[in-house]
C-alpha cells in the first residue's frame, strides 16, 4: 500500500487547488488581492463548507469609495449620479465574473458562477480537470530535461543521480 506524503484532507486539497487557481490568474495577467484597498481577484478556500475555491473580483478602493459617497449623498437612491455609479459597478462586476469564469475554464478547471441573493457573481472552482496548455508544456519540458540529465548521469557512471554532487560509480570524490 502506498502512503501519501501528507494527509490528503479536503482542506489540504483545496489549498493546493487555490494555488493552481492563483497561478492561472497570474498567468492570464490579472492582479491578485486579499480584498481591502487593492483591486484584483481574491482567491480563497470555501469555509466552512469546503465546496471548492471561491474567486471574487474587487474593484479599486477609489471606485468603491466614490460609490459609497454617492450612496451617502443620495439616501433614497433616486439620483442620476447614484444610478450611473450602480450601472458601472454592476457592469464591471458582471464582466469580471464572466472573464474569470472563462479564463479558469479555459485553463482546465471546473468552475461555475455562484449567483445568489447574498453573493455577487463569485466563481466556485471545484477541481482541476486537466493541466492548462502553458502548464502542460512546462511539465513536459521539465520531464524531458530530467530524462536527459538522468541519461547523462548514467552515461558518466554516476552512482547516485539524485545527489547534488555527481561522482563516478567508484565512489571516489574528485578534487
Amino acid at each position: 500500500m502506498t502512503k501519501e506524503p501528507f494527509p490528503a484532507s479536503p482542506l489540504v486539497r483545496l489549498e493546493v487547488l487555490a494555488g493552481i487557481v492563483r497561478d492561472e490568474l497570474l498567468a492570464a495577467g490579472l492582479p491578485l488581492t486579499h480584498g481591502g484597498a487593492d483591486a484584483g481577484a481574491a482567491v480563497s478556500v470555501d469555509r466552512p463548507d469546503h465546496r471548492g475555491v471561491v474567486v471574487h473580483w474587487y474593484q479599486s478602493s477609489q471606485f468603491s469609495d466614490a460609490l459609497m459617497a454617492a450612496r451617502g449623498d443620495d439616501p433614497h437612491h433616486e439620483g442620476e449620479e447614484f444610478a450611473a455609479f450602480t450601472k458601472q459597478a454592476d457592469t464591471v462586476r458582471k464582466a469580471m465574473a464572466e472573464a474569470l469564469h472563462e479564463i479558469l475554464t479555459a485553463a482546465g478547471l471546473a468552475a461555475e458562477r455562484i449567483d445568489g441573493a447574498h453573493v455577487s457573481d463569485e466563481i466556485l472552482v471545484t477541481q482541476r480537470l486537466t493541466a492548462s496548455p502553458w502548464q502542460a508544456r512546462r511539465f513536459s519540458r521539465d520531464a524531458a530535461r530530467m530524462d536527459k540529465m538522468q541519461a547523462a548521469w548514467a552515461a558518466a557512471g554516476c552512482g547516485n543521480p539524485g545527489s547534488e554532487t555527481h561522482y563516478p560509480s567508484t565512489g571516489e570524490a574528485q578534487a
